[in-house]
């Protein structure tokens, strides 16, 4: 498996990722949290979040996939944030 992390590469654009292992070299990025300094751009197959949509009863954890995500948080039926 490969790991990598993901990048912010410019405000309201889709996250970048690059390849991470424990001997990359790391520098600082948006919101000054450390990203892989150099490398290959690469599409993971799939990208856990740690987003959680929450309300009364309800709770949902999302699960990031390429091409599927994205976008503002669903209504909820009217169940307050």
């Amino acid at each position: 498996a490969t790991a990598a992390l993901p990048l912010v590469t410019e405000k309201h654009a889709p996250l970048r990722f690059r390849r991470w292992t424990p001997r990359v070299k790391m520098e600082r990025g948006f919101w000054n949290i450390p990203v892989p300094a150099e490398g290959d751009w690469i599409i993971p197959d799939i990208a856990p979040s740690q987003s959680k949509i929450s309300g009364g009863a309800c709770t949902a954890l999302a699960m990031s996939v390429p091409g599927h995500s994205g976008g503002p948080v669903p209504d909820l039926h009217g169940i307050p944030s």
